[in-house]
């Protein structure tokens, strides 16, 4: 006695049939990973553009970054650090800074004038 089937889908396969459900199932997983290695390339691709764009980006920012650090190092040759009299010693009373030829200078005018009086007189 067989027993009628309660859904439509619901009957007995032959081994013949089960086979070729096999095989079409096996063809669709392989069409989906096909489908989904194109897409994976197609991203990758992408991705891969905008990476060189920003190496060629980084290239030119890393370019400027020199340049200006060399003419930071070229005006740093051609100055002098200058601390105001201030701040040498605050604190401490007055300090004077002068250049070394303000002060040479002073030297050789009062050496100037105490050769230049008379001794003895």
């Amino acid at each position: 006695m067989l027993r009628k089937p309660q859904n439509e889908g619901d009957r007995p396969v032959t081994r013949f049939e089960m086979g070729l459900y096999q095989q079409i199932n096996a063809k669709d997983n392989e069409i989906t990973g096909l489908r989904s290695m194109h897409y994976t390339d197609h991203a990758v691709q992408g991705v891969q553009a905008q990476i060189s764009a920003q190496a060629a980006y980084n290239a030119t920012v890393n370019a400027n970054i020199s340049f200006i650090q060399n003419q930071i190092a070229q005006l740093q040759g051609i100055t002098k650090l200058v601390v105001p009299n201030a701040n040498v010693s605050p604190g401490w009373g007055h300090v004077a800074i002068e250049p070394v030829f303000a002060v040479e200078a002073a030297k050789l005018a009062t050496t100037q004038t105490s050769s230049s009086t008379p001794t003895g007189a």
